[in-house]
């Protein structure tokens, strides 16, 4: 029968680590925390970064639906066309892209 042991880690296994000299375990630690945590705090910047994003795209969004719902409300009313409702086309694109890139983005 045997034994067999295995580590998996950044540091090295507890034996060996504690077979080096304290100064030398203090750095090995402090290079990991670093590098844990710079690594954390870089994706929570690209976690806000998509969020901000995310948010400018649904104003710009509501923006140009407002815009074009007015400018077909405006049409309607001066023509008195129903082809004016093709100012619509628009927000109904911009709604279909958004839903596109949105569903790309969960992939």
């Amino acid at each position: 029968m045997g034994l067999v042991t295995q580590w998996s880690g950044e540091l090295p296994a507890p034996e060996s680590f504690l077979k080096y000299p304290e100064y030398a375990q203090r750095a090995m630690v402090s290079w990991n925390d670093a590098r844990t945590i710079e690594e954390s705090k870089r994706l929570d910047r690209i976690v806000d970064a998509s969020i901000k994003s995310v948010t400018r795209e649904q104003w710009l969004t509501f923006a140009l639906n407002v815009v074009f719902s007015g400018l077909t409300f405006a049409a309607f009313v001066t023509t008195g066309s129903w082809v004016s409702f093709g100012f619509m086309a628009v927000p109904a694109i911009t709604i279909a892209v958004n839903f596109k890139n949105s569903k790309k983005k969960d992939d």
